[in-house]
């Protein structure tokens, strides 16, 4: 059992320590990425839970190998507060659209990492960072929805949508409401 969870740990690990490397933010599979996430309510739904699951997977790896300590309860509690969907959406969406927030938790992120202890919550903070990075934002979201209405006044290009995806004006974090 701890050889399985030594092995899921670090096949995640590596996979979001090497994904912000081959991001390219007009390639062709990026791009079909992005159509799908904005387009779709319910690809949004199973990258919410997806990632959710995969932070709570590290975190009950961390205590396969480790046996039960007071240190891991902290990412414990960050892996429980993502299980409800909606609070996945309103985190996501929060460190997507504000920058400020982002920083926060990126400050945040460093001063965990000093403790050697709490590393599983440093690793679930920087996994939630990185998964929000790569979610849309909410003027794409708003695009797709009032499509008829924009369309006219916006081109539909790769680069275009790339450019929406990220856009990022600041926001308050009650916009979970475009994520049914």
């Amino acid at each position: 059992m701890t050889l399985l969870a030594a092995i899921v740990l670090f096949v995640t690990v590596t996979f979001y320590a090497v994904l912000p490397f081959f991001y390219r933010r007009t390639s062709a599979t990026f791009t079909a990425f992005y159509h799908r996430m904005a387009l779709s309510a319910k690809a949004r739904f199973y990258y919410r839970v997806i990632v959710s699951l995969q932070v709570f997977l590290v975190n009950l790896c961390f205590l396969v190998l480790q046996g039960p300590s007071w240190w891991q309860f902290p990412g414990l509690v960050l892996s429980m507060l993502l299980i409800p969907d909606k609070c996945t959406a309103a985190i996501f969406r929060w460190l997507h659209d504000d920058r400020r927030a982002l920083m926060g938790a990126f400050a945040l992120f460093f001063v965990v990492m000093a403790f050697p202890p709490l590393f599983n919550l440093s690793l679930s903070l920087g996994m939630v960072m990185i998964a929000s990075a790569f979610y849309p934002s909410w003027v794409i979201t708003f695009y797709f929805m009032l499509e008829d209405e924009i369309f006219k006044k916006v081109k539909r290009t790769p680069e275009n949508i790339a450019k929406m995806y990220f856009c990022s004006k600041r926001t308050n974090r009650k916009l979970a409401f475009l994520d049914p």
